[in-house]
């Protein structure tokens, strides 16, 4: 089936944010002023007294649970707890994954923004400078990938390389271009 360009398929998240159920992540400075966001939608919400229960579903790919206590008038009254897990096993979802890891050390907090709950305090993960450095990579190397499947049309076998080089990331840059119909200066012998 052919789209004009005005259309644009619609994703799993955006399917599960109607009203009351959009739950973004974003990431604040020093000031509360935001730096950058994840978007999420909630999937399922369990109401047991002043506490509520909501699996989120963020950036298509990773569900996170979280648990928070409510007042009485239903907002967040405290930090959350939260347990998360990669649920598709994709390129997709492991760039989620990263990308958490690279903008969550740049922020001053990470919050939850539920609209029918307000604000929520999200435990704050922090990484070694190593560990960032690595998923910034990572990430770079996930964006080639997804670019291949889109353009091919196919999932590729999730990367699961514990270790890059400069050299894994020039061959999947040259090989994003070359799929995407551009040419490339010969490469240097070795």
């Amino acid at each position: 089936m052919h789209l004009n360009d005005s259309f644009s398929l619609a994703t799993l998240t955006s399917l599960a944010r109607p009203k009351g159920r959009r739950a973004d992540i974003p990431f604040l400075d020093e000031s509360g002023g935001e730096v950058d966001r994840h978007e999420g939608a909630v999937i399922d919400l369990d109401i047991d007294g002043d506490a509520r229960t909501l699996t989120v579903l963020v950036g298509n790919s990773v569900r996170t649970d979280i648990y928070v206590e409510t007042g009485q008038d239903g907002k967040a009254s405290g930090a959350a707890q939260v347990n998360g897990e990669i649920v598709a096993k994709t390129n997709r979802a492991s760039r989620v994954h990263y990308d958490h890891i690279v903008k969550a050390p740049r922020a001053d907090r990470v919050m939850l923004a539920v609209e029918d709950l307000g604000l929520i305090t999200m435990p704050k993960s922090e990484s070694s400078a190593a560990i960032v450095a690595f998923a910034t990579a990572y990430t770079c190397l996930l964006d080639d990938v997804i670019a291949i499947e889109d353009i091919a049309e196919k999932s590729l076998p999730m990367l699961r390389s514990a270790k890059l080089t400069p050299r894994h990331l020039t061959e999947a840059r040259r090989v994003r271009l070359l799929t995407e119909g551009k040419s490339l200066p010969r490469a240097p012998a070795a």
